[in-house]
């Protein structure tokens, strides 16, 4: 699934499919599916969300995923405020499980609530 999520100030393609798992666990060493299962505290979620992100980020730009590591992740967040992440961390996580969710309340909903005062 490709979506593009608004990070901060930036848009940022990203593309979920049945390899992030295995990409994702070849450069943090963690098992996402696990962890995505167990139970998380507020900065588990925030750092567990910057790491699907950034991989998912340079699924969609077509990187040489070999080629990546820590700094170049590391760099990459530099990019970005101390919180943007933590507040597009919904978003990130539906397009890792391929929700098209949105987070803002369509025009014509918005309408009918505000004529039915």
């Amino acid at each position: 699934m490709f979506k593009e999520v608004k990070i901060g100030e930036q848009t940022i393609g990203m593309i979920s499919n049945g390899a992030t798992p295995y990409r994702y666990r070849n450069l943090f060493h963690k098992d996402l599916i696990a962890k995505m299962n167990d139970e998380m505290k507020a900065d588990d979620v925030t750092e567990m969300a910057s790491e699907l992100a950034y991989i998912m980020a340079k699924s969609a730009e077509k990187a040489d995923m070999s080629l990546l590591n820590m700094d170049d992740f590391y760099g990459w967040l530099e990019q970005f405020e101390v919180f943007d992440i933590a507040s597009a961390s919904e978003d990130i996580f539906n397009v890792y499980v391929g929700q098209d969710i949105t987070t803002s309340t369509a025009k014509k909903k918005q309408s009918a609530k505000q004529s039915a005062k």
